[in-house]
């Protein structure tokens, strides 16, 4: 019988398994409306010396909708429509490989039915390379990483063998800039700090964004009084 089998009877107990897990909580909906900003007294910074001037610029959306305008494109170019375009973007999230890809292009389901305009993996990553670029650009560093498994070198010795990794990067500074550029967080931005208290007697702090906190305010009362100073001192 299989429980006084010697092999099973004798086995050494199966390792328990370390992953991660995701347990499902139920959404305990919006939060108490005590504790909305609409609830809240707020007390803005004023005295600011930054003075904005002279007609709004253009950012990075405006220039690239104004350039295909101007070469009379629609807006999902070079893609023929907005569900082209996600099939695409699909196709390239999803993790698949490039050969993958290369056979779904080519499958007589998608070329007769869907007829998209990438015919192959070639087509697919030229127009990739279409769309527009990311401000700054990515760069890529190359490094050489010594792991802990050795290995025998050319004298005999025994030495950790060496693994070549990429680090692509960007700078964050450009990423910030991209941030402020798009059009969808205009109404979000907030230059000037404030304080927030739960009534008006102001006896209790509120703190949400890092502008309602104190060190946005400490340091923009430094640099107000540090420009007083300085004005002074020229005087």
């Amino acid at each position: 019988m299989l429980p006084n089998h010697p092999t099973l009877n004798n086995s050494p107990p199966v390792p328990k398994q370390f992953c991660a897990s995701v347990e499902e909580v139920e959404d305990n909906g919006d939060p108490s409306p005590i504790l909305s900003r609409d609830n809240f007294v707020s007390l803005d910074f004023t005295g600011a010396q930054a003075v904005i001037s002279g007609p709004p610029g253009i950012n990075a959306f405006q220039r690239f909708k104004a350039e295909k305008e101007g070469r009379s494109e629609e807006m999902w170019a070079p893609y023929k429509s907005r569900e082209e375009w996600q099939l695409a973007r699909w196709l390239m999230l999803s993790g698949i490989t490039q050969s993958n890809i290369d056979s779904f292009a080519k499958l007589p389901i998608i070329r007769e039915n869907v007829d998209p305009s990438f015919k192959d993996k070639h087509t697919f990553f030229r127009m990739i390379d279409e769309l527009p670029k990311v401000r700054g650009g990515w760069t890529c560093r190359e490094l050489e990483v010594v792991g802990n498994i050795m290995q025998k070198g050319l004298d005999g010795e025994d030495v950790p063998m060496k693994e070549g990794l990429e680090l692509w990067m960007r700078n964050p500074i450009d990423c910030v800039k991209e941030l402020m550029e798009d059009p969808r967080f205009k109404d979000h931005m907030r230059y000037a700090p404030e304080k927030m208290f739960t009534s008006e007697d102001t006896n209790i702090r509120a703190i949400d964004e890092m502008w309602t906190a104190d060190w946005w305010w400490e340091t923009q009362v430094c640099i107000n009084l540090w420009h007083i100073i300085t004005h002074k001192l020229t005087v």
